[in-house]
């Protein structure tokens, strides 16, 4: 079997299995793992460019993940003000998913202001990852937007809020799969 077709079953495999899971306080910390697993691999490889992808990816969603697990940002609407409590959740969604887009458009230079290494370059993924994050940010647009058609007006739009966790799934999964195919490319150069 080609290798490409391994990713892709691999993205398709991650996806599916984070979709059955469906609430995201299971799947992030299995995301996690997996970025941390990445990191290691980065780590072990000497691979300068895996690491700082899969610490910014990792830094970036642990960060998330703690703000919305901590109760910094409440999940529940406080006197049923689903408007502003909506807004807030899917509004500090969408500027971490900015920061995170930013990040990636200029990770060279973020990975160069962090390391002095001769080997920081852009690699052929790097194109890849802020096209999730400016995916994920169409995503908490919609939804702010929905929340907002919803809650103002009283209409019945819930088509983002019910796919929300699935939508945040498939570029986690797409993460997954850029970074394995990270490790597999590094791993075949440095055998040549």
């Amino acid at each position: 079997m080609r290798t490409t077709f391994l990713i892709a079953l691999s993205v398709v495999a991650i996806l599916a299995f984070f979709i059955q899971l469906k609430t995201p306080f299971i799947v992030t910390p299995l995301y996690i793992m997996l970025l941390c697993t990445s990191l290691f691999a980065g780590q072990v490889l000497k691979d300068i460019n895996i690491f700082h992808i899969s610490l910014f990816l990792l830094t970036i969603n642990s960060l998330n993940y703690i703000i919305f697990i901590s109760g910094l940002i409440d999940l529940t609407a406080v006197d049923n003000d689903y408007l502003s409590q909506g807004t807030f959740v899917f509004g500090a969604q969408l500027l971490v998913n900015f920061i995170a887009f930013c990040i990636f458009i200029f990770r060279v230079q973020v990975s160069r202001a962090l390391s002095r290494s001769k080997n920081i370059k852009l690699t052929y993924f790097d194109a890849l990852y802020h096209w999730y994050f400016l995916f994920l940010m169409a995503v908490c647009f919609l939804a702010l937007l929905e929340n907002y058609l919803r809650n103002a007006f009283h209409l019945n739009f819930t088509f983002i809020y019910d796919t929300f966790e699935i939508l945040h799934y498939l570029p986690w999964s797409l993460t997954c799969g850029s970074l394995l195919a990270m490790i597999i490319y590094s791993i075949k150069e440095k055998n040549n």
